[in-house]
């Protein structure tokens, strides 16, 4: 008796990819056609991509099609890499708009709510592209700055926050804002990640910390190369 699973792997790989190309083919047909009718596209190209990220071995096949062979680098994000094909991207600027095709749909999907079925509608009732690009880079820029007030944190201590903080800090969250983005698109600074080791009797200082209060550390760098310290002494400073 086959194995099922194996089969429906077998039956997902050439559907997806198939989708893929017909998609492309569709898009191609009338990229000078109705707006809508090209936003819809871009949002099947979207799901698609997601259904791809179930699927490592689709997502090899995928990357085995002609299109890439003349590209000198492949996108780490999966959506730009999707949004790249559907658009039959080949220069910088249309690999720029590839890229923040996957950015805008991806915030409508995670902020508006918006299914693939009404993505198309919510960018032309939103403004266009180019509006919702700049929302989603408002948002992304706001998730890195660091909150400095730790006076309203609940039973989160003050070192425990800003701990937090700057963790969150230091990474950008959506896949998007990473180094696959297109060379010669404008890429928000990213903040360097710190890593202070301790033993657990100066660990346990800092995060028995009252709220309020603060702490200075006085740290050996480890590595010339990289951001990583050996705390020496931990001083508690009361609020």
């Amino acid at each position: 008796m086959p194995n099922s699973t194996g089969s429906e792997v077998r039956k997902v790989k050439p559907q997806i990819i198939k989708s893929l190309r017909d998609l492309r083919v569709k898009y191609k047909k009338r990229r000078e056609g109705y707006r809508l009718d090209r936003y819809n596209d871009l949002a099947e190209g979207y799901h698609l991509a997601s259904l791809m990220k179930k699927r490592p071995e689709v997502y090899e096949k995928f990357k085995e099609l002609k299109y890439w062979e003349s590209k000198k680098k492949f996108p780490k994000n999966m959506a730009t890499s999707v949004m790249m094909y559907v658009t039959d991207a080949r220069g910088t600027s249309q690999r720029q708009m590839a890229w923040k095709y996957a950015v805008v749909i991806r915030y409508l999907h995670e902020n508006e709510g918006a299914k693939t079925h009404t993505v198309a509608e919510k960018i032309v009732e939103m403004g266009g592209i180019s509006a919702i690009y700049e929302m989603a880079k408002a948002l992304n820029d706001s998730k890195k700055k660091v909150n400095k007030s730790v006076k309203d944190r609940g039973s989160r201590n003050a070192i425990t926050s800003a701990i937090h903080d700057l963790a969150q800090d230091a990474q950008i969250t959506s896949d998007e804002w990473d180094s696959e983005e297109p060379e010669g698109a404008s890429k928000p600074e990213q903040t360097p990640t710190i890593t202070v080791e301790m033993n657990a009797a100066r660990y346990g200082r800092l995060m028995g910390m009252e709220i309020g209060a603060s702490a200075k550390l006085v740290v050996t760098r480890l590595d010339d190369r990289l951001a990583l310290f050996e705390a020496e002494k931990v001083r508690i400073v009361k609020g």
